[in-house]
């Protein structure tokens, strides 16, 4: 069976998918701003996730976080499958595989429970 060359250039895609500096400088972020979630004038984690899922692309999971959004697990399950599937994938450097990591476990630890 052959693919539609639109099919088939999104799941070549997907299957290179790395992360460009522009989305680790996203990733960054997201590490720094989890240390403010909680205090008095900080994010909450459904703002910064919004921030991380837009930059990354993720339309559908940043669609569903807002400020005390009841959707928000929705999205992190499916931000959580995606960073996964990037840092497991052939194409992430060892470097992008450093910073998600921590990124990964903050999803583990505190969104995912």
């Amino acid at each position: 069976m052959k693919l539609p060359l639109s099919l088939a250039v999104l799941t070549f895609s997907l299957l290179v998918w790395a992360l460009t500096p522009e989305e680790m400088s996203a990733v960054e972020q997201f590490l720094s701003s989890t240390k403010q979630v909680g205090s008095e004038n900080g994010p909450t984690n459904e703002e910064i996730a919004h921030d991380l899922a837009a930059a990354l692309g993720l339309h559908n999971s940043a669609r569903l976080l807002y400020k005390y959004s009841p959707d928000a697990h929705a999205a992190y399950d499916e931000m959580y499958d995606t960073l996964l599937f990037i840092y497991t994938g052939s194409f992430t450097t060892q470097a992008q595989k450093k910073a998600l990591k921590p990124v990964i476990q903050y999803f583990e630890h505190t969104l995912l429970h």
